[in-house]
């Protein structure tokens, strides 16, 4: 039996000679195959004379850097051998190795052998946290793939050639490794793994991590997310999540010549709590496919965005080493992805909500303020960076952090000229003015019993009053300790809570001088410390930079002694925490479970309503996805304010007062349960008879006809 050998080779003049001497010792016959990826150092030369002496027996060349990927495909095409082998030659693995894993092949029990580094063969002791994001990309193929490896990221997978070759493979970089065992998995091929020895090479010495230019991270990044984004595309109703059908209703008034107004009700008054930007992306899918279609679209749409927004976010922070100079570089592109990954960021994606158009705008915002590539002028930079803040704002308002933070970030650390610092505020501050005027002018035409879901957010805060802040400000860590330590008991989940957030400040008054993106956060966050809505979804849209910041300060603690204890536990316990919850909600899709069953329950009761007659303006929960799929009018029915941290509803006679504002003829409870189904009592209590039962559903649904002469 004969072994292909394929060597892919990029500026390893220094090694390349030596590992083939070694291949050719091994005692079984062997076919080399080198494929010279545009190298630059001299290999081009030292593998010419190998192969012109016969060493190398093929040897394929790119004129162009292809990658990894590219090259390995290169040496399939030329393969002749039984089985293929992938040899780096970077001297990192060993070639005598390879007879004992062909064995399993050989005698007729694998179809490909896997060397793992991880099953106890001698290695050279090396970094800890480069075993660590080997294990986690493990850990994440496995997921998807449902085999046990120990080391997905080996390169040393050997696989007979006729299997290898009858698998699609694609990828041109370092998502081979992905592919092809993606490809295995897929093609039920027998897979074996046997431990290897590995003398993996220090960052210094050039190892593969050197490969990962922030480019490449960057790509890397974006095929993670959107392979793990493309889980969450479905065909739920649109509006299950309420502002997801207020998006869907302004894009179709939009399409259809309306104007920035809310279509479903009564009066059409224009609309002033969401910005218009995402609403504007999706008037070309509405206004010329059905809902359902433009719907998922849409949702394809946000997993495009959500991509980019991953993909830059890893780009820029290897790019300017956030993490810091003794960071593996490769740690911000794993971290970025895991985040990009996490239950809570994949349910975002899964309707159709504003935060991956966002995440855009924000990263573009941090790039081009605080590292701006290519040879752009100062005075450019800063205003295309106050354009991208600009953008973020006009997508969601809380995007005025982004404007504020670039322009404070300008001014104080990077100390840049006043005009440069004036472009960047002008583009933030037309796009505010004209946004505010807009406000300001229709302010009036929204009832005043809609200021929560339909005002601005100057009513909400005005209402609310500052007596929010301490509850508020309070609540703001929670969504996050829920994420990594929700298994805690009460003690350990406090203590560690208190300790991870320490840590979390002091990795942002690093990221201060280095970064615009912890000006940023400082304003977003006191946003949303006065801000009396659960901070949950807003957090979720800035995940990746908050995990950025985390690790960038505790990678510094852990140089110190003293704290190197501490701040590991925490870490472990934070990995530990995260982990299980994303094993979890793969294992049961998280991500879609509460959408389903509101658009499930939505399916059940739209046919029936879809039965009335015309001139019908219902009051419901979900006003908007009514709306969409019956083009009845439609208002919410429960209502609600706040007076500090504290909800308050109102009293019958304001329900009814508003109710009969709208001109509502019908009720629709859609769930029995919650702040619709009190209010509904109190009114049946309040006016009997005014209210009537028209039609039931099991589970306490109902539909009530008002009765106007009551």
């Amino acid at each position: 039996m004969k072994l292909s050998v394929l060597i892919p080779v990029y500026n390893e003049a220094a090694t390349i000679e030596h590992l083939v001497e070694r291949v050719r010792a091994i005692p079984i016959s062997v076919e080399v195959i080198a494929i010279d990826d545009a190298s630059r150092d001299g290999s081009a030369a030292v593998l010419e004379r190998l192969y012109e002496t016969r060493a190398v027996d093929h040897l394929e060349r790119h004129a162009v850097n292809r990658g990894k990927g590219a090259a390995i495909r290169s040496g399939i095409a030329r393969a002749t051998g039984d089985v293929i082998v992938i040899q780096d030659a970077d001297l990192e693995y060993d070639p005598a190795d390879l007879p004992g894993l062909l064995k399993p092949i050989l005698e007729g029990k694998a179809d490909a052998v896997f060397g793992s580094r991880f099953q106890g063969g001698p290695h050279r002791v090396l970094y800890f946290w480069h075993s660590i994001g080997n294990q986690i990309l493990t850990l994440m193929s496995n997921m998807f793939t449902n085999l046990n490896l120990t080391d997905m990221e080996t390169c040393y997978k050997l696989v007979r050639t006729d299997l290898l070759k009858s698998l699609p493979l694609t990828a041109n970089r370092f998502g081979f490794e992905v592919e092809i065992t993606a490809r295995l998995a897929q093609a039920g091929a027998r897979i074996w793994e046997q431990p290897i020895s590995y003398s993996g090479r220090t960052y210094a010495e050039g190892g593969v991590a050197q490969a990962l230019t922030p480019a490449r991270a960057g790509l890397a990044v974006a095929v993670a997310a959107f392979v793990g984004g493309a889980l969450t595309l479905n065909h739920d109703l649109v509006g299950v999540f309420y502002d997801d059908g207020l998006y869907a209703g302004l894009a179709l008034a939009l399409s259809r010549g309306l104007g920035y107004v809310h279509p479903h009700l009564p009066g059409t008054p224009p609309a002033i709590h969401y910005p218009p930007l995402y609403p504007i992306l999706l008037a070309p899918l509405f206004g010329s496919l059905p809902v359902g279609a433009a719907a998922f679209a849409a949702k394809v749409l946000n997993l495009v965005l959500a991509t980019l927004g991953a993909g830059l976010v890893a780009w820029y922070a290897t790019r300017v080493r956030l993490l810091g100079d003794d960071a593996p570089p490769w740690l911000a592109a794993a971290l970025v992805a895991a985040s990009a990954l996490s239950m809570p960021v994949l349910a975002i994606q899964g309707v159709l909500f504003a935060e991956p158009f966002f995440g855009v705008w924000l990263a573009l915002a941090v790039i081009l303020a605080g590292a701006p590539p290519g040879p752009w002028a100062p005075t450019t930079a800063a205003l295309l960076a106050g354009v991208a803040a600009a953008l973020a704002l006009l997508t969601r308002s809380l995007g005025v952090a982004a404007g504020a933070g670039i322009v404070l970030y300008l001014a104080l650390v990077r100390r840049t000229a006043w005009v440069n610092v004036l472009a960047a505020a002008a583009a933030v501050g037309v796009a505010g003015a004209g946004w505010g005027a807009w406000v300001i002018r229709h302010a009036g035409r929204i009832d005043p019993a809609l200021a929560m879901n339909y005002g601005s957010y100057f009513e909400t805060v005005q209402q609310a009053g500052l007596g929010v802040f301490r509850a508020s400000a309070r609540d703001l860590p929670r969504p996050l300790a829920d994420l990594v330590f929700g298994g805690l008991p009460a003690p350990l989940y406090y203590l560690f809570g208190a300790s991870a957030l320490a840590i979390g400040l002091y990795g942002l008054v690093r990221v201060l001088p280095r970064s615009p993106i912890g000006f940023i956060l400082i304003f977003y966050f006191g946003i949303l410390a006065v801000w009396p809505f659960p901070p949950d979804r807003f957090l979720w849209a800035v995940l990746p930079w908050l995990v950025l910041i985390w690790v960038a300060g505790a990678l510094p603690l852990l140089q110190r002694p003293a704290l190197r204890l501490p701040v590991l536990i925490v870490a472990t316990t934070m990995v530990a925490g995260f982990g299980w919850r994303e094993v979890r909600g793969f294992a049961g899709a998280w991500w879609g479970l509460a959408a389903s069953q509101i658009s499930g329950n939505f399916r059940e009761l739209l046919p029936w309503l879809q039965t009335l007659p015309p001139g019908t303006v219902l009051a419901t929960d979900d006003e908007a996805l009514v709306w969409l799929y019956t083009q009845k009018p439609a208002v919410p029915f429960y209502l609600y304010g706040y007076h500090g941290s504290t909800e308050t509803t109102p009293t019958p006679a304001e329900h009814r007062a508003y109710l009969e504002r709208q001109g509502v003829t019908h009720v629709l409870l859609a769930g029995f349960g919650g702040g619709s189904a009190h209010e509904l009592d109190a009114l049946l209590g309040a006016y009997p008879g005014w209210l009537t039962i028209l039609h039931r559903w099991p589970g306490g649904r109902a539909v009530f006809a008002v009765t106007r002469e009551h």
